[in-house]
């Protein structure tokens, strides 16, 4: 086997220098994508449970501001009872559990302003997590010698070309 900057590619022929055939970086790749699949996992979970979040908040929003609607819309009942939860999750053990605090409950005429660019400024933020996350949990294969990402990089990169990596 060569080193990394010689003529020679370690990685030909399937062998790792650092291994030594024991194919250790094949169940590192698999442990590692796991991690990335599962983290990914609770990404989907969260931006769908803050798109379902919204949605209640921009629903409370609009019982609080139509409160002071005029014709031709209809006066909203002042007695009307509103109840707005937060979601928080966790995990117990391996379980995951959740637990809905009431953020608001009384009547419609008491009901404290909710805007909802709170909880989409979240839901933005969980959308992209998510959506980086879903290319990037292939990444131990990706990147990983032999890769599709790997071997463009050494290709298109100059550095990787004088190093011979």
């Amino acid at each position: 086997m060569g080193s990394w900057n010689s003529d020679i590619d370690p990685f030909e022929k399937g062998g790792c220098p650092m291994c030594c055939g024991l194919r250790g970086h094949a169940r590192l790749r698999k442990i590692l994508y796991y991690e990335l699949d599962k983290e990914y996992r609770s990404a989907k979970r969260e931006a769908k449970r803050l798109g379902f979040l919204y949605k209640e908040a921009c629903w409370y929003n609009f019982e609080t501001q139509a409160r002071h609607w005029n014709e031709p819309w209809h006066e909203t009942n002042e007695n009307t009872r509103l109840c707005m939860h937060s979601h928080k999750y966790g995990t117990r053990g391996t379980r995951e559990v959740g637990v809905f605090d009431i953020y608001y409950y009384g009547i419609q005429s008491g009901a404290p302003p909710l805007p909802p660019e709170i909880v989409a400024s979240e839901l933005r933020v969980a959308q992209a997590y998510e959506k980086r996350l879903e290319e990037e949990r292939f990444a131990p294969y990706d990147w990983a010698p032999g890769g599709r990402k790997y071997e463009q990089h050494r290709r298109e990169c100059e550095t990787a070309k004088i190093l011979k990596c």
